[in-house]
């Protein structure tokens, strides 16, 4: 049957319905198909109502704030901060702001209001993000003290490792720097200094980092930020000991707790200090002839093919458990790393000796000698590299180069590739304990990591007071332990991912925002529907695994 319009009036407005005619047990009736609203209704909709769509990006923010939630890192930071009411957000929140926008897109925070107003965080945490202005951040910066700092950072490491069961029968330490650009002429700092920098920056001011992290998952368990000129082995004592302090307060019981380090926080008075813990560490094999000069044929093999030697050897007053072991693609890097300086060594002879060849006047041999000497004795080349003198003529020489191939295949042979690794675990099998020492890639990795200028940097910084700097590493560690968490349970969901990886994939889930206006005859605010964009399997099921979908009751 046809379709027609039918109006009713009801307390004096007329409404319009779409009906049509039937038969109902063979009698004629009316059904009503669809309300059709108020004639100004039907006239707005037929012009087409104004729809705009608003996409931005939702699913790495949404997985770190849901992780952050989970830990209550903006709640701990209130508790231990005194603070008067803020109307946009309290310092925990901003804080937390800044370590998600750390691990998401690190940013200056004059730049942070410009990309958190790409992706969800307004909605997500209810701020307005156009009012998150760097003035803001050092306002609230400003109220975090350092022993504050220090109790927060405590609470939350102690709260994941809890929350997450987090295993801690082995703990890695190491150190690293970062190069600021900081002015030599700033007296309001005192943490940047100049040292050995690790990205070769020596011109720079740099920061240290001494990060205690868990061999299950890397997950940092103990920080300290120290100046910048201070080597490894006289920061240890004093890094231990706040760590030390950190785990007992966190009620780690030491006992049951293995730490591995390197060798550059080993001496004598370091490791007397450490007589009642465990450790696996290792040392400098030149330093142990006798070791060095065990043949590979007599050594045992790790189920990975690994050449092992194990000894008992007194090392600080003590009998300790040695392991020597010979890493065959670091036995191959030292070579190539001495054919490339031997190599350059013998152009540098060569130019000298044609420029001795070619000399018009006379040369001092004491100044011949020096010259030969600068390219001969480089620690890499001693013994190794030398060169014949003769003199041709009272004042003119002619040199031979001379490479002593015994002590060349020696070094190869006997010198590159080993590590020598002490422990007090003496009851562990030679497996167990160069798999301890090996556990160390994880934190090699966690030091990229946060080297990695796209996720989870600590630069760039722009604060250049010791207090400020303490909060900005502060937010940076938090954005650290989101990232680390996430990549642990993605292993134990069998995914292999990256940081990089794992957060570019969060970034490819959006949210859709469809903005329908009322028009006329239709008073009120536009309608808001929500929805997520389509996006790769992979991306949907790494945000899934952080954000699940809400069941509807």
């Amino acid at each position: 049957m046809a379709i027609r319009l039918r109006s009713k009036t009801i307390s004096g407005h007329e409404y319009w319905y779409a009906v049509e005619s039937v038969r109902v047990n063979g009698r004629p009736t009316t059904r009503h198909v669809a309300y059709l609203g108020r004639a100004e209704q039907i006239v707005a909709r037929s012009a087409g109502p104004a729809r705009r769509v608003r996409s931005r990006s939702h699913g790495a923010v949404a997985a770190l704030k849901a992780l952050a939630d989970r830990l209550q890192i903006a709640a701990t930071i209130d508790r231990h901060v005194a603070q008067r009411p803020s109307s946009l957000a309290s310092v925990g929140v901003t804080l937390l702001l800044a370590a998600v926008g750390r691990a998401a897109h690190p940013t200056s925070k004059r730049g942070f209001a410009a990309w958190a107003g790409r992706t969800t965080l307004e909605s997500l945490f209810g701020v307005r993000v156009e009012r998150l202005t760097s003035p803001f951040f050092w306002e609230q910066m400003d109220k975090v003290s350092p022993a504050a700092l220090e109790a927060i950072e405590t609470d939350i490491l102690a709260r994941a490792v809890r929350e997450f069961d987090v295993r801690m029968d082995l703990l890695l330490y190491d150190t690293t720097n970062f190069f600021t650009y900081i002015a030599s002429d700033n007296a309001r700092c005192d943490l940047p200094q100049r040292g050995k920098n690790k990205q070769r920056r020596n011109d720079l001011r740099q920061l240290a980092l001494a990060l205690l992290v868990s061999r299950d998952g890397a997950v940092p368990v103990g920080s300290l930020l120290y100046r910048g000129n201070r080597n490894d082995v006289s920061v240890f004592a004093e890094a231990f000991a706040t760590m030390r302090q950190r785990l007992a307060t966190m009620a780690v019981q030491i006992e049951s707790v293995t730490f591995v380090y390197d060798k550059g926080n080993v001496s004598k008075a370091n490791q007397q200090r450490l007589e009642d813990v465990d450790y696996v560490t290792s040392l400098v094999p030149s330093h142990h002839g006798d070791l060095l000069a065990l043949e590979e044929a007599t050594a045992e093999r790790l189920a990975d093919g690994t050449p092992v030697w194990r000894a008992r050897k007194p090392l600080w007053g003590r009998e300790r458990t040695v392991v020597m072991l010979i890493s065959e693609p670091l036995r191959q890097g030292q070579r190539q790393g001495l054919d490339q300086r031997l190599g350059q060594a013998l152009l540098a002879l060569e130019r000298l000796r044609q420029g001795l060849f070619g000399a018009r006047r006379r040369r001092r041999r004491e100044a011949v000698d020096q010259a030969i000497a600068r390219v001969c004795q480089e620690p890499q080349l001693k013994g190794i590299l030398g060169a014949d003198l003769c003199e041709r003529a009272p004042g003119y020489y002619d040199l031979a180069p001379r490479v002593d191939m015994e002590r060349y295949e020696w070094l190869c042979a006997h010198a590159f590739g080993r590590r020598l690794l002490v422990t007090t675990r003496d009851a562990w099998s030679t497996e167990e304990i160069v798999a301890a020492w090996r556990g160390q890639s994880h934190l090699e990795r966690a030091f990229r990591t946060v080297k990695d200028p796209f996720h989870l940097a600590v630069r760039p910084q722009y604060h250049w007071t010791d207090q400020k700097i303490q909060v900005h590493v502060f937010c940076c560690l938090m954005g650290y332990l989101l990232g680390a968490l996430m990549l642990r349970q993605l292993r134990r969901v069998g995914l292999d991912h990256n940081p990089r990886q794992m957060l570019d994939l969060l970034d490819e889930v959006r949210l859709a925002t469809l903005i329908e206006e009322r028009g006329p005859g239709r008073p009120g605010r536009p309608a808001l529907t929500t929805q997520l964009e389509d996006c790769s399997p992979q991306a949907m099921e790494l945000f899934r695994l952080f954000v699940p979908e809400k069941t509807r009751s």
